[in-house]
């Protein structure tokens, strides 16, 4: 029994759902060779002009000509394949299922499918925490002593490291600026110096006496006052306080200094950009490294997949007059979540400390020259100022043999911090090879809401065919196929 078909020149994928339009076909009558099967079936047709055709449409069922065989002249035998794909496409459109692949953009899950470059970019964004640039400080743990005019404390002060040897050489002159026994002579042709008021020299030398005897016996020597020395990176107005003289127990140096708690931190932040080197699921690893690099403490390892999807770094720094150190690190600005902190000790060992000189031997060895003064008072003239002489020699051996009492920890300069980005690339870009292999999607979907490639995972196609088709449409569906 002779019917009608329609016959099409016409290209296509063979895991394809396309559909040629019927103005592209050509309607023939033909017949079924006997016996056939309508999966595999054979078509006889008499065509005078030869048999140029490839695909075939027979009532609801597409299929592909796989062979043509001459019979005779004008006589042909054409043998065909279902087309499950493109037969069947409006079930597979409705068919809801889980989609491995498709070419929906994809930002934020890794393709594994693909292999990765070996060689790798590098690239930085860099900052500075707002300390004074190259700008050092030492900070004195101080036992000072209140004079009569309540002057002098016991803290921590924030020195200039110049200022530290000009401290050192106040001691050694204190009992100069204290035992004043020669003025200006106006009387002289030349200019010179006159003894001063003996009675007023002979007050002062009490005094001096008295403050130098109560600082022995009751905190020793004046450098031993001084019980640690840490150099800081950053500069004495880094850090709240007043400016106050410094006093070693009872000797007013006349150095100030900064006075500052020690529960004060000084604190400073930058927000650093990220330098990614891509914008969709290579910011992962192991295609991105990140890095943070702080000056004074190496470089430290962020896991790109905590901050994936942000843009910067905020980076906090808190000094304390200790020279401890705390860094924070946190993923992004406006609403910080903090990644890491990191603790650790920046101030340096200050060369600062003291004699071994014992006070009660100090103190013995002044005698001779205070009773040397007291004697030279009374009996005026040069006896004054031997005994001066032999004081203020038994003060100067109060000088410190230095030796380290700050503590160790790194050094630095700029305080510079880095975000840095080591990138290993995919060997193709993701985006070239989405139309034909698609990206990943992992997610349930209709298939007739996506185009182009699709690659599903144990699909079930609701459709009225046999069970060997719709287990050959679900086969194509998982090995990948494009719905067009």
């Amino acid at each position: 029994m002779a019917f009608t078909v329609t016959l099409y020149q016409f290209q296509k994928r063979k895991n394809s759902t396309l559909q040629p339009t019927a103005l592209q076909g050509v309607e023939l009558s033909c017949e079924l060779k006997q016996p056939t099967s309508y999966k595999n079936p054979v078509f006889t047709f008499f065509v005078e002009a030869g048999f140029e055709w490839n695909y075939l449409k027979w009532d609801s069922w597409y299929y592909f000509i796989e062979d043509v065989v001459s019979v005779r002249n004008n006589l042909f035998e054409v043998h065909c394949r279902l087309d499950v794909l493109a037969t069947y496409k409006t079930e597979i459109g409705q068919t809801s299922a889980f989609v491995l692949y498709d070419t929906t953009a994809n930002t934020e899950i890794i393709d594994s499918r693909l292999s990765q470059k070996t060689t790798c970019t590098v690239r930085s964004n860099g900052d500075k925490f707002a300390y004074a640039p190259n700008a050092y400080c030492v900070v004195l743990g101080i036992v000072g002593g209140k004079d009569a005019e309540g002057h002098g404390d016991t803290g921590m002060f924030a020195i200039d490291p110049a200022d530290v040897p000009k401290l050192f050489d106040s001691i050694s002159g204190w009992f100069d600026r204290k035992l004043q026994i020669k003025e200006p002579d106006p009387t002289a042709a030349h200019g010179g110096w006159r003894f001063s008021n003996l009675d007023d020299a002979a007050e002062d030398l009490v005094h001096a006496v008295y403050v130098m005897l109560q600082q022995l016996l009751a905190t020793g020597k004046a450098p031993d006052c001084i019980k640690s020395a840490v150099w800081l990176p950053c500069s004495t107005e880094d850090f709240f306080g007043s400016e106050q003289e410094i006093y070693l127990g009872q000797y007013n140096t006349g150095i100030r200094g900064n006075c500052i708690s020690i529960n004060t931190w000084n604190q400073r932040f930058v927000n650093i950009a990220i330098p990614w080197q891509a914008t969709d699921w290579r910011r992962n690893a192991p295609y991105h490294n990140i890095y943070v690099y702080i000056e004074g403490v190496g470089i430290v390892s962020i896991p790109p997949n905590e901050i994936i999807g942000e843009d910067s770094l905020f980076i906090t720094s808190e000094m304390s007059p200790t020279g401890a150190m705390q860094y924070e690190i946190n993923a992004g600005m406006e609403s910080p979540r903090t990644l890491m902190r990191i603790t650790g000790q920046v101030g340096g060992s200050f060369m600062v400390g003291s004699s071994n000189i014992n006070p009660v031997t100090a103190m013995a060895g002044s005698m001779g020259g205070i009773l040397g003064a007291a004697g030279g008072v009374a009996l005026g003239g040069s006896a004054v100022l031997g005994g001066a002489g032999s004081i203020v020699g038994a003060m100067t051996a109060l000088q410190p043999i230095p030796h380290s009492v700050g503590s160790g920890g790194g050094f630095l300069t700029n305080h510079n911090v880095k975000v840095i980005s080591v990138f290993h690339d995919t060997n193709v870009a993701p985006g070239s090879i989405s139309a034909t292999i698609g990206t990943p999607s992992m997610a349930q979907k209709v298939i007739g809401s996506l185009s182009g490639f699709i690659q599903t995972k144990e699909a079930s196609v609701n459709a009225s065919c046999y069970d060997d088709v719709r287990a050959e449409i679900n086969s194509l569906m998982d090995g990948g196929f494009f719905y067009e």
